[in-house]
């Protein structure tokens, strides 16, 4: 008699494709500081961010090993997206800079 155990196997589907037209923005106005020696400015502006992204998964692998690996149902854009608008933010420090540059808001 042969002992045959039940194997499992796994397959996993990646959309590949570029997903477009992902917005994102500030959810509250940013306090920005603008400094201009020049001309003699020193006001305090609020500055809103937005704008549209888009992202592709060029390394199936490594997107798995990194991000989705220990999933054991679905992985879903919307379990994603959340993290990536963290990540598309101006922090306070690039907004010293663009005040530095002379780059007012408009």
């Amino acid at each position: 008699m042969v002992d045959r155990q039940e194997e499992t196997r796994e397959s996993t589907i990646f959309n590949t494709k570029e997903l477009t037209d992902n917005k994102f923005g500030t959810p509250n106005p940013i306090p920005f500081r603008v400094l201009d020696a020049n001309v003699g400015l020193d006001i305090d502006v609020s500055v809103r961010c937005s704008g549209v992204y888009s992202y592709k998964i060029e390394n199936p692998i490594l997107f798995y090993q990194n991000v989705c690996g220990n999933v054991t149902d679905e992985f879903t854009r919307d379990e994603i997206d959340a993290q990536l608008k963290t990540e598309l933010h101006l922090p306070p420090a690039g907004l010293g800079k663009l005040s530095e540059q002379g780059i007012r808001p408009s």
